[in-house]
């Protein structure tokens, strides 16, 4: 009886074990792709996006341990299944293997049943995994709907009371219920976004834009909550940024979340500067407040989910701790990078960059 079918990448650099190994996958109902070194290996993942991989270890230029550990590193390939087969047969390779992360270790010469049982065993609980994802999905994206619907009524009608309403004093109580009314809907969308990176369905729609519009419609948006701080907010840009093909309103969202977190944290009276460049073929924007800044222990925990910093628990806008979180991964999906320098005392300054 042949399993149902699945797609197995076999990485070796001898061709007649990858010819002995293709032979028990496909007599398996498996389908088989082929690959003789790591950075050919690295490529066919995100070509063929395969539901298992079997490994070698021992193999020209990237061998199969750094093979393993990039694969996961990376958000979109951390889950698959891998299996290292190798002639090394030492307890140190196999313990190494295993705290790279990779699922199971078979020694050569393989076993027929083995090999096929193990795969079986692995792309089964990875199928369940994928179920259950789906299944707190979906639960989540209707509660989330659930909560948001009541709360748009609430936002609009708060706002058709406050632009009505000549009592100062009432004003201000309609001020209140809109400015944590938006919070909570900042939150809900914070828990949305999170929610479909796990499941896989985050989509990133590109298209040209000008990275210098989204920043001023950023700082229009948010110039309100600078005033009120009596914060300064300042552009220094490159002329002639080139266009960059990028999904506009998540880069958007990206902002918002850096320049919100700025002025967050500036204190009263202070300056934000927002810059970009250009630079071996990347659009550089940093956003550089002189607030209260970010100990170095802690730069190493605020792309963590639902981390707050210290500050920011001591801030009366406590975030979703997830703003830094989906903003890195924005980012990376759009092919680049987010990094923080950051001293207490002297303020950070936050960097991310888009490939031209």
């Amino acid at each position: 009886m042949q399993d149902k079918k699945g797609k197995v990448l076999i990485v070796d650099d001898t061709k007649h074990v990858v010819v002995l190994l293709k032979h028990y996958c496909q007599k398996a109902g498996y389908i088989v792709i082929e690959s003789f070194d790591g950075e050919d290996a690295l490529e066919k993942v995100k070509s063929e996006k395969p539901d298992i991989i079997l490994l070698d270890i021992m193999m020209p230029g990237l061998d199969g341990f750094s093979v393993a550990q990039k694969l996961r590193e990376n958000d979109d390939t951390k889950f698959i299944p891998i299996i290292m087969i190798t002639a090394l047969s030492e307890l140190s390779d196999r313990v190494k293997a295993l705290d790279i992360g990779v699922d199971d270790y078979l020694t050569k010469p393989v076993d027929e049943v083995l090999l096929i049982t193990k795969i079986r065993s692995l792309l089964k609980a990875k199928s369940e995994r994928e179920e259950l994802d789906r299944i707190k999905f979906g639960f989540t994206s209707m509660l989330i709907h659930d909560l948001r619907t009541p709360l748009t009524s609430i936002i609009g009608f708060a706002k058709v009371l406050f632009n009505n309403e000549s009592d100062e004093e009432k004003k201000s109580f309609l001020d209140v219920i809109l400015q944590n009314s938006n919070r909570m809907m900042d939150l809900i969308n914070d828990f949305l976004d999170f929610s479909k990176i796990g499941a896989g369905k985050f989509e990133i729609n590109k298209s040209p834009a000008v990275i210098t519009m989204i920043i001023d419609n950023v700082i229009n948006s948010l110039n309100i909550l600078a005033k009120n701080k009596s914060i300064s907010i300042k552009k220094e840009f490159d002329e002639n940024l080139p266009f960059v093909n990028i999904d506009s309103r998540k880069i958007e969202q990206v902002v918002t979340n850096l320049l919100n977190n700025a002025i967050k944290f500036t204190n009263p009276n202070g300056t934000i500067i927002i810059k970009g460049f250009l630079e071996n073929g990347f659009i550089n924007v940093s956003i550089q407040d002189n607030g209260i800044g970010i100990s170095e222990e802690e730069q190493e925990r605020i792309f963590t989910p639902y981390y707050q910093s210290m500050s920011g628990k001591n801030s009366e806008e406590k975030g979703s701790g997830l703003g830094l979180v989906i903003s890195k991964m924005i980012i990376e999906a759009h092919g680049g990078s987010v990094s923080v320098n950051s001293k207490p005392g002297e303020g950070s300054i936050f960097t991310f960059t888009l490939p031209v």
